[in-house]
């Protein structure tokens, strides 16, 4: 709509049939936005696990809605590297004794629609001034590929999403991780 103002498509048929239809699916949208949050605030452990996600930085609502839904409110997730897995951000390597030796990769049979989404917050996480962005420009200064360091902040934020679910508190851009064994 706003590029026919922009070009001259005289020959074009006009689109203001179109128009209603639109705004008829922006308002679907738009109540089914507000069905959503209506059920997440109706649901105390649902909206107690969207505040926890959203607690990470770079996360918003809606992953926080799909990793929900996808994961069946964390129920089936036994560890971070799980779900990473799950969400295709875990490479694999491919071996078979001494004649295979591929570099690893991420699978292509995981969760598209998780996997689009945490892509879509490791781009903002890499522009934001916290660990994450922090961490995304060090290992770019270091030389590595950019599309390998991408996929390690996802899978950081996977590790982070996992960590704060399990232990019901809040992301804390302060905490020292202190390895607990003794050597």
């Amino acid at each position: 709509m706003e590029e026919e103002a922009f070009y001259d498509w005289s020959d074009m048929p006009k689109t203001k049939a179109y128009t209603a239809g639109i705004r008829g699916l922006e308002q679907d949208l738009k109540q089914l936005n507000e069905d959503i949050t209506k059920l997440v605030k109706e649901d105390a452990q649902m909206r107690q696990q969207v505040s926890l996600i959203t607690s990470i930085p770079a996360l918003g609502p809606i992953t926080a809605y799909h990793l929900i839904c996808y994961t069946d409110a964390f129920k089936h997730v036994k560890s971070g590297k799980n779900l990473g897995s799950y969400c295709g951000v875990v490479p694999f390597e491919r071996r078979s004794g001494s004649s295979v030796r591929k570099p690893a990769r991420v699978s292509h049979l995981a969760n598209r629609v998780l996997k689009s989404l945490l892509h879509m917050c490791a781009l903002t996480a890499t522009k934001m001034k916290n660990s994450f962005g922090d961490y995304f420009r060090r290992k770019i200064a270091e030389g590595k590929h950019k599309m390998l360091v991408i996929n390690a902040l996802r899978n950081k934020i996977v590790l982070t999403i996992t960590a704060v679910v399990q232990k019901q508190t809040r992301f804390d851009k302060n905490y020292i991780y202190q390895n607990l064994q003794k050597p």
